[in-house]
């Protein structure tokens, strides 16, 4: 196997899913390059990234030997630009970013919530803004949309999760579950707690990257103070968790691999709190609570308002959780203090700290009674 090209070994650990994409595309090509030079300004792990040439919307993590390997499906690539732009080219939408008065009301598709890239159906001549600022929005949208999977991924490879999950016998980490497996209780808070882990590097880092750019002012005409930067950045993570939500319809919360998009909105917030104080002290994470939920409010309207069907999303769980999930979410960082003392050992970058997490103590008896079940039930 050593002797296998990275493109070899890539077609080989991932042929589940489809092949590497081999493409002219220039646009993909760059694309390409651009996310592996991305990924490697964080760490000197030997990652290779690539794209699969497959329709659906996914991204995965593996682990080769001392290698790593992060794909990302030629459908997520594909969705994102066609949903982008048309989220762009409508002028009651993110209407504070350039001029959108300008924009004409696009063609509406049945569900907007496009999980695979053969349903797009795509307007002659192909949708895009009017504008040269909207242009430019559709630009950064996607740009963060992408780097939003793709660090995610990276967080699951520098926080050791694979190298965690491995000791379970298990050798991928997939943003969209695609083979339905039973889990047991604590498989599946293992598997919640990485996602929450993971999506914390990713959020961080991509509110650092627009940080970057707001400080170069290469975008003052869009990004013109920290509301637009909070606004914009949650928006797209929520169309980003949309699109890539799993179906969890008749499932329990302690079967499943990844936590409901509520509780991810919630405590990914949270995550963010330590650096944007600092940055701005208090009264800038007043600034971002408020824009946060106005983002994620947009996002959801937005795919709304692209589609013909009524009710494209399921009841809105994002801003205000129900006892139910508030109480799960507060489980999952019970068990963050527990596999913590296993992965740090397996960590190359930084964990995040407890204690940015809500602490969770009036749920400890709940998940102490969970984790002994499981014991027994082994």
């Amino acid at each position: 196997m050593s002797n296998l090209t990275k493109e070899e070994q890539f077609n080989n650990l991932f042929n589940k899913y489809g092949n590497r994409l081999i493409t002219n595309d220039n646009s993909i090509n760059q694309f390409r390059i651009t996310a592996r030079e991305t990924i490697s300004k964080y760490t000197n792990l030997d990652i290779y990234f690539d794209i699969i040439d497959e329709p659906r919307v996914n991204a995965v993590a593996s682990k080769l030997n001392d290698s790593y390997f992060i794909a990302i499906f030629s459908g997520t690539i594909q969705v994102f630009d066609y949903l982008i732009r048309k989220i762009c080219a409508h002028p009651n939408i993110l209407t504070e970013f350039g001029n959108s008065s300008k924009e004409c009301k696009t063609t509406k598709v049945y569900n907007a919530v496009i999980k695979n890239s053969i349903h797009i159906i795509e307007e002659n001549p192909p949708v895009k803004p009017v504008t040269k600022e909207r242009n430019r929005l559709s630009q950064l949208i996607f740009t963060q949309a992408v780097l939003n999977i793709i660090f995610h991924e990276l967080g699951h490879i520098v926080n050791g999760h694979l190298n965690f999950l491995q000791l379970s016998k298990i050798n991928y980490i997939e943003e969209v579950q695609i083979e339905s497996t039973k889990l047991s209780s604590l498989e599946s808070l293992d598997r919640q707690t990485l996602e929450i882990d993971a999506d914390a590097f990713s959020a961080i880092e991509t509110l650092r990257e627009l940080f970057t750019i707001f400080n170069s002012q290469e975008y003052q005409d869009i990004l013109p103070c920290h509301k637009s930067i909070f606004k914009l950045w949650s928006f797209t993570r929520q169309i980003c968790w949309r699109v890539m939500e799993n179906n969890y319809i008749d499932k329990k919360l302690l079967e499943i691999t990844h936590p409901p998009t509520g509780i991810r909105f919630q405590y990914t917030k949270i995550a963010c709190l330590d650096l944007i104080k600092k940055r701005g002290g208090q009264k800038l994470v007043d600034i971002f609570e408020i824009s946060y939920e106005s983002g994620v409010y947009e996002a959801d309207e937005a795919l709304q308002t692209l589609s013909e069907k009524e009710q494209v999303l399921p009841p809105v769980l994002s801003e205000k959780l129900s006892t139910y999930h508030f109480t799960h979410g507060a489980i999952i960082f019970c068990h963050w203090d527990t596999i913590r003392v296993s992965l740090l050992p397996l960590d190359n970058y930084c964990l995040r700290e407890p204690n940015i997490y809500d602490s969770a103590n009036e749920i400890l008896e709940v998940y102490q009674k969970i984790i002994s079940n499981a014991q027994i039930s082994k």
